[in-house]
């Protein structure tokens, strides 16, 4: 309910979910392919890099994201290129970053962002397959634990009437 209420503590959040080692992983990855896809469509429809960055931080879901995009997006209006703006935002992986500068000095862009869409939809892939594996052991030690205290209610008390009947 405070997130949406409060942009401060919504980025306060986002920030400390992005913090959080694991998680914080897949939750950065899952931002940047959602905003590496849709700025992929954008671009290729004809929209300028200006409007589909606009449209992209819109949609990664992250504000901390959301606000490191638009300063590339005010980098790149001021004339700066594409990959160094993105550089400057330090949340891109050096690869995706690369990826863009190919994309960029052989001017095939659409091809860069196919390949930067299939290298974010892999790396979700194989990040939620982690944390899943993860959580797999936990969730078993929770539900025994639930399977247990279940078991001990009920046949404690029967276990109990049993004792005091006089046979």
């Amino acid at each position: 309910m405070a997130r949406r209420t409060s942009e401060t503590f919504a980025y306060f959040t986002d920030k400390i979910t992005l913090r959080i080692p694991v998680i914080g992983a897949t939750s950065r990855k899952i931002a940047l392919a959602r905003f590496a896809g849709f700025f992929g469509i954008m671009y290729k429809s004809g929209i300028d890099i200006l409007d589909a960055l606009q449209a992209g931080a819109n949609v990664a879901g992250n504000r901390v994201i959301k606000e490191s995009i638009e300063m590339a997006r005010r980098s790149v209006t001021e004339g700066n290129k594409l990959t160094d703006s993105l550089r400057l935002s330090s949340q891109f992986p050096n690869l995706v970053i690369r990826m863009f500068k190919v994309g960029e000095d052989s001017g095939n862009l659409n091809e860069a962002l196919e390949n930067i869409n299939f290298f974010y939809d892999r790396e979700v892939n194989d990040a939620v397959d982690a944390v899943v594996a993860l959580i797999q052991p936990m969730l078993m030690i929770i539900m025994g634990t639930m399977i247990f205290w279940i078991i001990a209610a009920v046949f404690g008390p029967l276990y109990d009437s049993f004792s005091k009947m006089d046979f």
